[in-house]
């Protein structure tokens, strides 16, 4: 399945929620992976950390991206590196993604490792 095929380019579903798509961690590959699908949905539509620094700046962001996460992307890519589960922020972000899954929403999730 392709990220085409997972995500949605009509205007009713950008529209209805801010980010289209959120990119889970940093990676050289990863930025190249943010670059084309920005090209193709724009910036603003793909929730990526370098894309948003300001939005990720916040003080309270462990309390913030659980609400990006649930209700305000359409899909979650979560892209798995060997220190993924060291990172601080890699378990903040999997606490999220974990309620998705556990709720049954796997359809807004897709993981991925290169």
């Amino acid at each position: 399945m392709t990220f085409g095929d997972r995500i949605s380019k009509t205007e009713t579903t950008y529209e209805a929620l801010p980010h289209r798509l959120l990119l889970c961690r940093r990676k050289t590959r990863l930025r190249r992976l943010a670059a084309i699908l920005a090209a193709e949905f724009t910036k603003k539509a793909i929730l990526y950390d370098k894309f948003h620094e300001a939005e990720f700046g916040r003080r309270d962001l462990d309390i913030y991206l659980p609400e990006l996460y649930h209700k305000q992307s359409e899909l979650i890519v979560v892209v798995l590196c060997q220190d993924y589960e060291t990172k601080e922020w890699c378990g903040l972000e999997w606490t999220a993604i974990h309620a998705l899954l556990k709720n049954r929403k796997d359809d807004m999730v897709m993981l991925c490792r290169f």
